[in-house]
């Protein structure tokens, strides 16, 4: 994790200290957002201001050195990620149809609305569908 976080990884365990579905958590200072690591297979940072670890659910995960689905516990953090793939659809979308004209600094908050307006069509027209 960088140093977007305002040094508030300091205290997070290192990766090889945690079990797989165990989640840590550290509030901000001003409480508005909680930082939670996750560890699956890999350790997940997780930021959000609306959710957190608790209430914990499960869900179920291949575990290659047992050979079969287990049940892991998630923080409930990870949930809001499903309301997050219009946000990365559209950063998906603005990074395929990039106008090529940005070179002026007084043109280029036009053209950037003007991607925002087409991709806006588009994602409304396949939701449509």
């Amino acid at each position: 994790m960088t140093n977007r976080t305002d040094g508030v990884t300091g205290s997070f365990p290192k990766d090889t200290d945690m079990e797989r579905g165990s989640p840590v958590s550290r509030r901000h200072e001003d409480g508005k957002a909680c930082l939670v690591k996750w560890k699956d297979k890999k350790s997940v940072p997780l930021l959000s201001s609306a959710f957190g670890i608790k209430p914990e659910s499960s869900c179920k995960r291949w575990a290659k050195e047992l050979r079969e689905i287990v049940e892991v516990k998630q923080p409930a953090i990870v949930s809001s990620n499903t309301y997050m793939g219009g946000v990365a659809m559209m950063d998906r979308l603005i990074s395929y149809y990039q106008i090529s004209t940005l070179t002026k600094k007084c043109l280029r908050t036009f053209f950037e609305y003007g991607n925002l307006q087409r991709l806006d069509y588009v994602y409304s027209s396949l939701q449509a569908m």
